[in-house]
């Protein structure tokens, strides 16, 4: 029996080991709807910062999606998507980035707070975590 849907995979746009073809390919034993929703944390991604957080972001990661679904020969239906982190701080820019890019699903997340790295990357020996969290 497959799993109805996986809505959260990342590439090697973002912080993945396999390409959007590798993924829908090794996919199609597992799922019938695989949506790629590589990185594009908005903090990141207006920093300027091009690391794997904003990969989503980078020039042609939409594109690149968007022609793995145009070829893809698989039974998985693939869903062309983006992990947006952080829109919440950024509200304007994410409805901007949006707008402008028609994907097919999106997934929501927060990775960090202001004034703070990205939760994966902080000390928590050293750090206050309820003054975190509040």
């Amino acid at each position: 029996m497959k799993i109805p849907f996986d809505t959260h995979a990342h590439t090697v746009i973002s912080d993945g080991a396999a390409s959007p073809e590798e993924m829908v390919a090794a996919a199609e034993p597992i799922t019938e709807i695989l949506a790629l929703t590589d990185h594009l944390d908005m903090d990141v991604h207006l920093s300027g910062d091009r690391g794997h957080m904003s990969g989503a972001g980078d020039a042609g990661a939409f594109e690149r999606l968007r022609e793995a679904k145009r070829n893809n020969k698989t039974g998985v239906k693939l869903l062309a998507g983006v992990e947006l982190g952080q829109a919440h701080q950024f509200v304007d820019e994410a409805e901007k980035w949006l707008a402008e890019h028609d994907y097919d699903y999106v997934l929501g997340s927060c990775h960090a707070v202001r004034g703070y790295k990205d939760f994966y990357c902080l000390d928590y020996s050293a750090l206050d975590a309820d003054a975190l969290l509040r």
